[in-house]
């Protein structure tokens, strides 16, 4: 009887915790002056999501701009508020190095979709993926 009572117990206190779910996605290229992007969906309610996007040059001299933005359809995306965000900022400026990763944690957040944009600048071509850690 008490195996079975702790067994109810454990069983019980499970619906009350939230898996990690850490995903990893691949985006699309980005050549010269054009934009790709790294989409991820998050299920469920959490208190922070900590998005890492990784650059990654394949030629040329990269540049840019990174965005994190979010949506609630998965269709129209708006740039997450920088008051959303712990560090302060929503943008990442991207360099001319082999491999650059930048972390952007967003409060409460509230988001089912979100995705990492990054619009290059002058003669470059590079790949971004990003991976994604709600808590």
């Amino acid at each position: 009887m008490k195996n079975l009572l702790s067994i109810l117990f454990i069983f019980c206190l499970s619906f009350g915790l939230k898996a990690q779910v850490t995903m990893t996605v691949a985006g699309s290229p980005v050549t010269n002056t054009g934009t790709g992007t790294a989409t991820a969906t998050i299920t469920g309610k959490y208190e922070t999501a900590a998005i890492q996007a990784v650059f990654t040059k394949t030629s040329g001299t990269l540049a840019g701009t990174a965005t994190l933005q979010a949506s609630l359809d998965g269709t129209n995306y708006a740039t997450v508020a920088t008051a959303a965000t712990v560090a302060g900022a929503a943008t990442y400026t991207v360099t001319d190095v082999a491999s650059q990763s930048v972390i952007f944690i967003i409060n409460k957040a509230p988001y089912k979709y979100y995705r990492v944009s990054w619009t290059g600048t002058g003669t470059m071509v590079g790949t971004i993926s990003a991976t994604i850690l709600p808590k």
